[in-house]
């Protein structure tokens, strides 16, 4: 084999299809990033084991399919300040929250992304306004509007994990 058995560290998904990306998975290495950059259809779904992720480490990443000018143009705005991509983040969560995380993003439940923590076992999908609550002082270093920071995530790690 290629690989010797430990899977390959990097897979782009060239092809639009579910079942390429379903039958790749489980060639990632530990460790291993897949690239789903295939234009997939709005609504397409794929049967990943997302146990993957906690056990071996594995991530997944992908492109919305915007043109290149989009995209050079939402990073300059993100780079002068114009644009907080922070504030697409309107919930977190540790891995018990992964399957209500999922539902409620899909759904649209979530005016935005719910970002989950895989190495935090028991955290329930928490919107960032409800930290005051039940995290403050996580709560207390998110940004203007409830913006997710680097800072909160820190505190929210130094909180939660053990």
């Amino acid at each position: 084999a290629l690989t010797d058995g430990a899977g390959y560290d990097d897979i782009v998904v060239l092809a639009p299809s579910a079942r390429v990306i379903e039958g790749a998975v489980p060639m990632l290495a530990e460790g291993g990033m897949m690239n789903i950059f295939a234009g997939l259809a709005r609504g397409t779904r794929a049967n990943i084991d997302l146990r993957v992720v906690v056990e071996r480490g594995v991530r997944f990443t992908g492109t919305s399919g915007s043109a290149i000018r989009d995209l050079r143009g939402m990073l300059g705005a993100a780079e002068s300040g114009a644009l907080n991509p922070n504030l697409s983040v309107a919930a977190i969560a540790g891995l018990s929250g992964v399957k209500e995380g999922l539902e409620g993003v899909d759904s649209q439940a979530f005016p935005g992304k719910v970002v989950v923590y895989p190495q935090i076992l028991d955290m329930p999908v928490t919107r960032l306004e409800d930290l005051e609550r039940t995290l403050p002082k996580v709560y207390a270093l998110l940004g203007p509007q409830h913006a997710w920071t680097v800072e909160a995530e820190a505190e929210f790690l130094k909180e939660c994990l053990p």
